[in-house]
């Protein structure tokens, strides 16, 4: 999450270019993965400041708040962040960083191991029970064959399962 203040003309940059070096720290590799290539080159290659409207509208930043109001509404993001599932919260974290830095298949293996690391928790079973309960009348589920977790897992770590989707890219 990244978050500035907007009333107080604050921007953000990556003005390297205009002193003959490049972004360091990582920026020039974070960057492109954070916004995409073509508009992070155009970012770092221009020098260009963006306002906070700007930076969000390009996914630079998460939100922005007025001075008055900003620790006020990350207490409230934090707040809502910590009501969510952990095991849920690792498992996102872990497949986004490490899938970023792996290629598309095994990306998809690390998301799958950690979409069962969930399933197999006690407070993500009440979750998904509890929220049956509230779709069970609106979600027509055939009575004939119901499937089984077992069999939903065993067909996602099937080999031909990822072919698949990759044949479908």
């Amino acid at each position: 999450f990244r978050y500035m203040i907007h009333d107080q003309d604050f921007t953000i940059g990556q003005p390297e270019v205009l002193v003959g070096i490049i972004p360091g720290g990582g920026g020039s590799q974070r960057l492109p993965r954070l916004i995409g290539k073509a508009k992070a080159l155009e970012f770092m290659l221009t020098g260009n400041q963006l306002s906070p409207v700007e930076a969000k509208k390009i996914g630079l930043i998460t939100d922005s708040f007025k001075k008055s109001e900003f620790f006020e509404s990350i207490q409230s993001v934090a707040d809502q962040m910590s009501r969510r599932i952990p095991i849920a919260v690792e498992g996102i974290k872990l497949a986004v960083h490490d899938g970023l830095e792996a290629c598309f298949r095994h990306a998809l293996s690390i998301e799958m191991e950690q979409t069962i690391r969930c399933f197999d928790n006690p407070l993500t079973q009440r979750a998904l029970s509890g929220y049956g309960e509230i779709i069970k009348d609106k979600v027509e589920v055939p009575k004939e064959r119901r499937i089984h977790i077992k069999e939903v897992v065993g067909m996602l770590q099937s080999e031909t399962f990822f072919d698949q989707i990759e044949e479908k890219r």
